[in-house]
């Protein structure tokens, strides 16, 4: 029996990790910590495959202006030397989950070129994008 139902698949996004903290304690390096995160954004519960780390050189809160500086598994990131170049540096943390491979295209290409500099609304436009297919 074949069912021709169109159905959508939406992407629901993992909470956005508390706790973020930057420690520069030897006004070298960033070292930036938070938790884990263990429920989506409707309370049930996720496991992330990551957390995308963005920075921003200026206190705007607009996604535009921060930047992909990595990805992890971990719940802690070092940005090395950052304080020895940058009077200030803001950053984001996102959780995400890579339901069908978009998100380690997006990643590889942006780690590959790092002058493109990936924005966080671009990224949120990557995990938003909806897929739709066919039941069967």
């Amino acid at each position: 029996i074949t069912n021709a139902s169109p159905f959508s698949i939406s992407y629901v996004p993992p909470q956005t990790p508390s706790g973020l903290t930057v420690d520069t304690s030897n006004n070298v390096d960033a070292v930036l910590t938070w938790n884990a995160v263990t429920q989506t954004i409707y309370d049930t519960p996720i496991t992330p495959d990551g957390y995308i780390v963005l920075y921003n050189e200026t206190p705007y809160a607009d996604e535009q202006f921060y930047y992909f500086l990595t990805e992890t598994s971990l719940l802690s990131y070092t940005h090395q030397r950052v304080a020895r170049f940058r009077d200030q540096m803001f950053y984001r943390v996102l959780a995400y989950k890579d339901y069908d491979g978009r998100m380690a295209e997006l990643m590889a290409s942006a780690k590959a070129d790092p002058e493109r500099k990936l924005s966080l609304s671009e990224l949120r436009t990557a995990l938003n994008t909806e897929s739709r297919g066919t039941a069967k």
